[in-house]
């Protein structure tokens, strides 16, 4: 359960290229309580964020710190935050106009800090009027201040576990000084990140084929098993270490198995790393293997189906095509879009 202490909201109008700092903070109103909780429970779990770690030097990390011995209160942290943040923004070129929201909550009595930005949306609205004669005149109008709704996504966020210190983030990249870099962690938050589970995966999956192709073997097989593999581990664990799924996938072949850890380690990832994961998620898109063809054709096949060729073989033809056969078919069902 999700229980929010205190919020706030602070504004960076572009107009004014200023920052418009709240004085209080947010009402926790049914509405504020429901904006947030549903923004952090679609968020704080999200497969594309990456955990971070706070630079030892991080002057957002001194922050929390003071924060934490009571030198500074809520409000005013949330004003250095957004201040740092504003000064930032106007050095970038796309600067957008965003709404800043700090929030302190806790889950499973674990305490937390979130930050949200969200760039200024813009919708068309109704609007009605009188004229002078009282009579009504409808028009359409265009509103610039809508939030994100609870099943769409947050542009960017952070939160921070005030207990281990260790972050889940999403940011995105900015143009600052000449350089692309993601303005939200490594100059707000001063902290480096790891790769997010959906991107570990991914890479764990064009590895695996990089290597079976290097070495002559099946690609697609080598990719299923990425699939298998983490769906082992993940039984019963609730981290991935990229590197260990080397013998699940080329087992018994030790030099594919080295080829494989090389090409890992030479896209950043350590021999101990450890990559949390939210099970229920990774494990549904882990069910089926999906295939497309240079054909067009587009395949769904359950992973387990890849080792048993009493329902699906895969032959190499002599002038390097492929053959996909499917067997054992009873019944085909035809499932209009």
């Amino acid at each position: 359960m999700i229980n929010i202490q205190n919020a706030v909201l602070h504004l960076f109008d572009i107009a004014s290229n200023t920052l418009l700092v709240s004085e209080s903070p947010l009402e926790l109103s049914d509405s504020a309580i429901q904006f947030l909780t549903s923004h952090i429970e679609k968020h704080i779990t999200k497969q594309t964020a990456k955990q971070g770690t706070f630079h030892t030097d991080s002057e957002f990390l001194d922050l929390l710190g003071k924060y934490n011995s009571n030198e500074l209160d809520f409000l005013s942290l949330s004003k250095e935050i957004a201040q740092k943040w504003s000064d930032l923004l106007k050095q970038t070129a796309e600067q957008p106009a965003s709404d800043f929201f700090i929030c302190e909550f806790s889950t499973n009595e674990v305490p937390f800090w979130a930050i949200f930005r969200t760039t200024n949306k813009f919708q068309f609205t109704h609007q009605v009027l009188y004229d002078e004669s009282g009579k009504l005149q409808t028009s359409i109008v265009r509103n610039n201040d809508f939030l994100p709704q609870p099943n769409q996504s947050i542009d960017e966020f952070a939160f921070i576990n005030l207990q281990t210190m260790a972050i889940t983030i999403s940011a995105k990249k900015f143009s600052l000084d000449g350089n692309t870099i993601q303005l939200f962690s490594e100059a707000l938050l001063e902290c480096t990140s790891a790769p997010s589970p959906k991107e570990t995966i991914h890479t764990l999956e064009k590895t695996a084929e990089k290597v079976a192709e290097s070495f002559n073997r099946n690609a697609i097989h080598a990719t299923n098993a990425v699939k298998t593999a983490i769906a082992e581990e993940l039984e019963t664990k609730d981290t991935l270490n990229p590197v260990d799924t080397a013998a699940a996938v080329f087992p018994d072949q030790p030099a594919l198995q080295q080829a494989f850890q090389e090409e890992l380690r030479k896209k950043g990832f350590q021999d101990d790393q450890n990559i949390k994961v939210e099970k229920e998620p990774i494990m549904k898109k882990l069910v089926n293997h999906k295939l497309k063809t240079d054909t067009g054709i587009e395949l769904s096949i359950p992973v387990e189906y890849f080792d048993s060729t009493d329902f699906l073989e895969f032959q190499k033809m002599e002038n390097g095509t492929m053959n996909i056969t499917l067997k054992n078919i009873s019944n085909i069902i035809n499932r209009l879009n």
